[in-house]
């Protein structure tokens, strides 16, 4: 029965707490009974959370008072339309030979025509990337990869991300914003393309848009999806998505949504040989920073994305074959994910993913997000 329980019911309004209330009822096992709860009328725009935590009501031999031994969760969205934002900030934009520019107030961004993109992001003066970001199809193999040869089936993607090609460029300037358009090539046997579409704003933010258009003949796709190579002090990330513990597509059945916080380093799973780790599902933002709350704000625009944010790249990863084997941390290495391909598991020598949570490379894919400054800057 339950009378060893108590269940806390709550609401949450985007990560923040907005009702609770404690329902202690004794129902027989096998037994069922409804308990109406009176609730607050939902006022706010936006996402609301209606949870219900079962947890012990006294200490046990294996748990304290007040331990979660379930939960459940419905999600409901109370969406209006909201009127859009004018950006009415003075920007500046400047052509040299190699790069553009484009600066306004408290930030300034810089494009370069040979690395084909963002090269440079200021706000209030400080510089946030190290190196151009790139878009990314792979992930380093895992256990279960390996066993049913993946990384043998898709290594032209691993390939793919290393060294597309740009071999396209346009340039849109407009009163309130600026928008950059790269067109790459993969080497792949069939050739592949996609696009990066960079909308800077007056008012500093940036919307990213990535667009891979699909080919016949090529294998499964491991991951789509933008790498952000960040200095080493943005370690620190706060995200409103699936969670607390990593999640994937076909791993996520168990996660709740709410506002959590990690560390780069923490996120990293002590595998015996390194491997993909520390992905999070259904990310609606996520916030980058230093010990000082300064950073990267990532937003989703159309669709939520999924998170990666570790101290070593999936190439780094990929190439060590125990934990000592990593390099020194010199960056924290960001990845914006449309979709990553499931884990699988149904055994680890052999049984490939589940055809649902596969990417087909035949088909689309987009994503789209915003970067802003956060608040604290």
């Amino acid at each position: 029965g339950t009378s060893e329980y108590e269940f806390v019911f709550y609401i949450k309004h985007e990560g923040n707490r907005i009702f609770e209330k404690t329902i202690l009822e004794s129902v027989e096992a096998g037994d069922e009974k409804f308990v109406t709860v009176e609730c607050p009328e939902l006022e706010k725009n936006g996402e609301f959370t209606y949870n219900v935590s079962m947890r012990l009501r006294e200490d046990t031999l294996w748990a304290e008072r007040g331990h979660e031994v379930a939960f459940g969760q419905t999600i409901i969205n109370k969406l209006e339309e909201l009127a859009s934002k004018n950006c009415e900030d003075k920007f500046e934009v400047v052509h040299g030979d190699v790069n553009i520019g484009v600066k306004g107030k408290d930030f300034s961004v810089m494009f370069s025509k040979q690395e084909a993109g963002l090269i440079s992001l200021r706000y209030n003066d400080k510089e946030y990337i190290t190196r151009a970001p790139r878009t990314s199809f792979f992930r380093a193999t895992t256990d279960n990869d390996r066993g049913n040869r993946h990384n043998f089936r898709c290594a032209q993607w691993q390939i793919a991300g290393l060294h597309q090609r740009a071999v396209d460029f346009k340039l849109d300037e407009q009163k309130d914003k600026v928008t950059l358009e790269y067109t790459f090539v993969m080497p792949t046997t069939v050739q592949t393309t996609n696009k990066v579409i960079y909308t800077v704003k007056s008012d500093g933010s940036i919307n990213i848009r990535l667009k891979y258009t699909g080919v016949e003949g090529m294998a499964e796709i491991p991951l789509y999806g933008m790498e952000f190579k960040l200095k080493k002090k943005l370690n620190i990330f706060k995200y409103y998505g699936l969670g607390p513990e990593e999640n994937y597509i076909d791993r996520n059945e168990g996660a709740r949504l709410d506002v959590f916080e990690s560390t780069a380093s923490d996120n990293m799973s002590k595998y015996l040989i390194p491997q993909e780790c520390g992905n999070r599902t259904g990310v609606r933002w996520a916030e980058v920073t230093d010990s000082n709350g300064e950073g990267l704000c990532f937003n989703y625009n159309d669709k939520p994305f999924e998170l990666s944010v570790l101290p070593y790249s999936a190439y780094e990863i990929e190439n060590a074959m125990h934990i000592d084997e990593l390099p020194n941390v010199n960056y924290t290495w960001v990845r914006i994910i449309a979709k990553q391909m499931g884990i699988g598991g149904d055994d680890s020598w052999g049984a490939p993913v589940h055809d649902q949570y596969l990417i087909p490379s035949n088909k689309d894919i987009d994503l789209s997000f915003t970067i802003t400054k956060t608040k604290s800057i």
